[in-house]
């Protein structure tokens, strides 16, 4: 392969990189800095239902700061695999939630995120542009 088409391929990585970890970490240092809106708007959107109860609290504080860790990660390109399947499983955790309360808009969105990062993580043989490529990893 080229060097055109490395560099190529590696920008391409790298900006999916950029917007779904900037998409995470934005999304979570907003919950972060209010938190109490955020924890008012899950418990209205889910206290009625079979997710409502003690596991909506934790998930209401640990939602956010997986977020924000997961696109610092993503950001920066460090452990990249393991924040894709990080952040992975949080839009699962999300794409779920929204399954029962039946916002089918809301999980159409998640799964394009979703797709999004699938092609981020068969792509990360070309993540040279990044803490992981800089290690050698």
């Amino acid at each position: 392969m080229s060097a055109m088409n490395h560099l190529r391929n590696d920008l391409a990585t790298l900006l999916l990189r950029l917007v779904i970890g900037l998409l995470f970490l934005i999304a979570g240092i907003n919950k972060l800095l209010d938190v109490d809106a955020f924890s008012t708007y899950i418990h209205g959107q889910f206290d009625e239902t079979i997710l409502g109860g003690p596991m909506l609290s934790l998930f209401i504080m640990l939602l956010p700061l997986a977020e924000t860790a997961l696109g610092a990660m993503l950001v920066m390109g460090i452990f990249t695999d393991v924040a894709c399947v990080g952040t992975g499983f949080t839009l699962l955790i999300l794409f779920l939630g929204k399954l029962v309360i039946r916002d089918y808009a809301t999980c159409s969105q998640i799964a394009l995120y979703a797709f999004l990062l699938v092609v981020l993580l068969r792509s990360l043989d070309d993540n040279r542009i990044s803490i992981d490529g800089l290690r050698g990893g």
